[in-house]
């Protein structure tokens, strides 16, 4: 496994120019798989996520450390063998909780205010559903409140390496590649959400509304009121109810930015935590994964 701060500072330019069949908006996230062997015979797994980042004060543990100008080199350690099942708190260890994010066996906690913090995180590039021939296919979701996870990935690398050198240029096949393009059914900000909060005091001293997690009847005790809330580790869902579109990944310039503004960006819009995984009985003998920032 291998887990990548993905920003867009020039290290994660294409190595190659994009197809025009491709269809990257810009600064989009994606991966592009090279493989010139034919691979049907290759017996293994592969799957790729990225995730929005909530890591305002947590430590990182690196295997190689980052630095501007030079992110594609950087490798997050996910060496904890503890899986995680809560919020993330300054505690948590990053390079743990993508991994489990990524393996389907961190759930942050469940669902908050109505929405589901992993699908509030989480941008599909190469996971259950995609595939050579379905380069742009999106995992259901028909609720703001949906939940989503990676998936088990996808079974033999003859399904997602075009292992053809003169293979047509078709949807996001371009010669011996084949390219798929993150997407998320998330935003980040703020929304107005209705929460139960209560006061102590007597009359006229009241003390200030706390939140709580049952709402009684006395109006001067205990409401429901409307409140702005900050979704820092919980879905946004695009729009705030309703079925939510899907939407381009893409991640805004670095010019300008801190290594330590970058990895500590919780809006997924300044930096992505890209996990790749290769699991199986058979290791294919010639195949290239590459992570991109469309141009």
């Amino acid at each position: 496994m291998l887990v990548l701060p993905v920003a867009n500072d020039g290290s994660f330019a294409p190595v190659t120019p994009l197809s025009s069949t491709v269809g990257a908006t810009q600064n989009q996230l994606g991966v592009r798989l090279w493989s010139c062997a034919n691979l049907t015979a290759s017996a293994g797994n592969l799957k790729v996520t990225a995730w929005r980042g909530d890591y305002a004060s947590n430590a990182f543990s690196w295997t190689t450390a980052p630095t501007l100008g030079s992110f594609a080199s950087a490798r997050l350690a996910a060496t904890s063998t503890k899986a995680l099942d809560a919020a993330t708190t300054a505690a948590t260890d990053p390079g743990s909780e993508l991994r489990d994010l990524h393996r389907s066996q961190d759930l942050l906690g469940g669902v908050v205010d109505g929405t589901d913090p992993v699908t509030g995180r989480y941008s599909w590039l190469l996971s259950t559903g995609r595939s050579k021939t379905a380069t742009t296919a999106d995992p259901a979701c028909a609720a703001a409140a949906c939940s989503l996870t990676p998936g088990a990935g996808i079974t033999g690398f003859a399904n997602v390496f075009s292992s053809d050198m003169s293979a047509a240029a078709s949807g996001g096949v371009s010669g011996n590649s084949v390219t798929y393009l993150a997407k998320k059914y998330y935003e980040y900000g703020t929304r107005t959400v209705k929460v139960c909060q209560e006061r102590s005091g007597i009359w006229p001293f009241f003390g200030d509304w706390t939140d709580t997690d049952a709402c009684g009847t006395n109006g001067l005790f205990k409401q429901y009121r409307q409140v702005d809330r900050e979704f820092t580790g919980s879905a946004v869902p695009v729009p705030a109810s309703g079925k939510p579109a899907a939407q381009a990944t893409t991640l805004s310039p670095a010019a300008g930015a801190s290594v330590d503004g970058l990895l500590r960006d919780k809006t997924g819009t300044k930096l992505q935590w890209v996990v790749l995984e290769w699991w199986g009985s058979q290791a294919p003998t010639d195949l290239e994964i590459e992570v991109f920032v469309a141009p």
